[in-house]
């Protein structure tokens, strides 16, 4: 092990050069709480749009919009910053956004404010493998290029193996580009981590219920893997509520120097019909006393999800016609889709009974056992993948708000005529409604054909419409 470090440590500067070693190493961008709340990692931990900042393989937004904005402050600035992201072309997510870091890094050597912006995007590329990669800008605001500005990029992969296990694998800063020359600038560094974690989908422990429990371990390097500075992570955490509203963090940080490090994060997930908004809050303390994360840190975040519609499932809706006194037969009548009504006699109208039929049904919040939720096998989400706001919900009775039932003539070359008659009412429709032939004025319609259909709308506003059927009036009997 002691020739592989050394080796990796002669080596890995030839094949990827350092930047000048003399200017200050920049802080990484902010983390955002739910990296925060990892002591800064969470590799293999999906956490809607601000994982891009950690791994962008773990990017899971199959939300239709996610926008969070939070603050990442030391005791040397705030950092604030804003994201957004969605579900893209196929399976894949992307995000970006901007963000402002205060951070000094190293006391005794800070660096200046500086200003970026960051874009990224995943891709389900297996049933088990997820990659992404991202690009950040990072500059001082004093000029673009080599006087105050830089550009890197960072790569990763979200592996699911089995059921109930997932790794992530991640590389930062892959050019170290720095941001600026001496004297003024500053340089970053390559780093790198690998992340194993694991799920239930509950567990009972001394009376309590833990719901979605997970435990993860990392690695990370502040350099080349193989040349020492390896940290370690251990982090645990749970929802102390059914469906995730409220949940902590707590992680643990074993750094190659400095102050051992620890994270405690809080998260409040509010649903709001459609949507939901996340708050969360992480302390975090200890670590590389280089990159000033040995001092103590307070950051806030408000996440904001669009989830698709509620309720997509459009009512069900049928209509069908019974004649009434119909005491004769055409017999050059020979269709089964094509209701007569026969009046007894001229002194009597030609009568007919819609029969009508409307149902829908909505999705409602609820603990699902589909294929995009829970497996039985108590997995956590795919990956740790964060759950689409679709995931968990139940099929339930909705209600319908308006129906109208439509009857129109029938040209004699079968082309659709005006209407003649129209019903209409909210809520259910009732289940019979008799019709004596006659239009809206009340006059009496004349023999011929006659078209007619069905359409009802729920309280989302989805349409369910029938196709159109014949209907013939005929002539007396009589």
């Amino acid at each position: 092990m002691k020739l592989l470090s050394r080796l990796g440590a002669c080596l890995w500067p030839a094949l990827f050069p350092l930047c000048a070693l003399s200017r200050p190493l920049l802080p990484e961008p902010p983390l955002g709480t739910g990296s925060a709340s990892f002591a800064g990692g969470g590799a293999a931990h999906a956490s809607g749009v601000n994982a891009v900042f950690g791994n962008p393989a773990a990017l899971s937004i199959s939300d239709a919009l996610q926008v969070e904005t939070g603050m990442m402050g030391l005791s040397g600035g705030l950092s604030p910053y804003v994201l957004l992201g969605s579900k893209g072309a196929g399976k894949s997510s992307y995000s970006f956004g901007y963000f402002y870091d205060a951070r000094p890094g190293n006391p005794p050597d800070p660096v200046p404010p500086r200003q970026g912006m960051i874009v990224g995007a995943s891709w389900e590329a297996l049933s088990w493998a997820v990659l992404g990669a991202s690009v950040h800008s990072t500059g001082t605001g004093a000029g673009v290029g080599m006087d105050g500005f830089g550009i890197d990029e960072d790569a990763g992969a979200l592996l699911h193996p089995w059921s109930a296990l997932w790794l992530g694998l991640a590389a930062h800063n892959l050019q170290e580009s720095g941001v600026g020359q001496e004297p003024e600038g500053f340089r970053t560094r390559r780093n790198y981590a690998a992340s194993l974690g694991s799920g239930l989908a509950d567990m009972h422990l001394i009376g309590i219920t833990f719901h979605d429990p997970d435990a993860y371990y990392e690695f990370r390097s502040a350099g080349p893997p193989f040349a020492g500075g390896l940290s370690q992570a251990f982090s645990l955490a749970s929802a102390f509520t059914p469906g995730g509203k409220l949940g902590f963090r707590g992680t643990f940080l074993l750094p190659p120097s400095g102050k051992p490090g620890l994270a405690l994060g809080t998260f409040l997930n509010l649903p709001l019909g459609r949507s939901a908004l996340g708050c969360a809050y992480t302390f975090q303390t200890g670590g590389s006393e280089e990159t000033g994360e040995e001092l103590a840190s307070h950051s806030i975040s408000i996440n904001f999800r669009l989830g698709s519609k509620l309720d997509p499932i459009p009512p069900k809706v049928e209509v069908r016609a019974d004649p009434v006194r119909a005491e004769s037969v055409r017999p050059d009548i020979d269709s089964a889709d094509t209701a007569l009504a026969v009046p007894r006699d001229s002194s009597f109208p030609a009568q007919v009974d819609f029969r009508l039929t409307a149902t829908d049904k909505t999705l409602v919040p609820g603990r699902s056992e589909s294929e995009g939720g829970r497996n039985k096998g108590g997995a956590a989400h795919w990956a740790g993948r964060q759950a689409s706001l679709d995931e968990g919900r139940t099929l339930s009775e909705g209600g319908i708000k308006e129906w109208t039932l439509i009857i129109r003539a029938v040209g004699a070359d079968g082309v659709a005529g005006p209407e003649v008659k129209t019903f209409h009412g909210r809520d259910l429709p009732p289940r019979v409604i008799r019709w004596d032939a006659v239009d809206a004025s009340g006059g009496r319609l004349p023999v011929g054909f006659y078209s007619f259909r069905l359409d009802a709308m729920d309280l989302a506003g989805n349409r369910g419409v029938t196709a159109w059927q014949l209907l013939e009036i005929g002539a007396s009997a009589r």
